[in-house]
C-alpha cells in the first residue's frame, strides 16, 4: 500500500523502477517481492533484519553487484534468474537479491541474508 504508483503500460501500479545494476534496463519491485520475503524463514532469527533490509531494498539492490544467472527450476513464467551480491558494510553481512525474469521483464523475487 505505501509503494509509489508507476506506470506499467496503460495502467499504473504499485511499485518501485529502479536501475538493475551493470544493465541499462529496469528491475522492478512491486508486493510479491515483500510478501516471498515476509513468509520466508519467519523462526530465523533474523527474521526482523530481514524485514528491515527489505524494507531498504529499493535503495540496495542498485548498489549490488551481478553474480550468476540460473535456470528456473519451479517458476514456469520465469525465463531465468539473476543473482546480485551487495555487501553492506555497516552491518557486517551480504544480501543475495534474485531477480526474475520473464516475458514483462525484470523483477525482484527475492531476497536473503548470507
Amino acid at each position: 500500500k505505501n509503494l509509489p504508483e508507476a506506470k506499467a503500460g496503460k495502467f499504473k501500479a504499485k511499485r518501485f523502477e529502479i536501475n538493475t545494476p551493470g544493465d541499462k534496463t529496469k528491475t522492478y519491485i512491486n508486493r510479491r517481492f515483500y510478501e516471498e520475503v515476509s513468509s520466508k524463514y519467519k523462526n530465523d532469527k533474523q527474521y526482523n533484519l530481514r524485514l528491515e533490509l527489505a524494507r531498504e531494498a529499493h535503495l540496495l539492490f542498485p548498489k549490488a553487484h551481478f553474480v550468476r544467472t540460473e535456470e528456473s527450476q519451479h517458476h514456469k513464467d520465469a525465463l531465468y534468474f539473476d543473482v546480485y551480491e551487495y555487501a553492506d558494510k555497516d552491518r557486517g553481512l551480504v544480501i543475495e537479491f534474485k531477480r526474475k525474469v520473464n516475458k514483462d521483464g525484470g523483477f525482484l523475487h527475492f531476497m536473503r541474508i548470507k
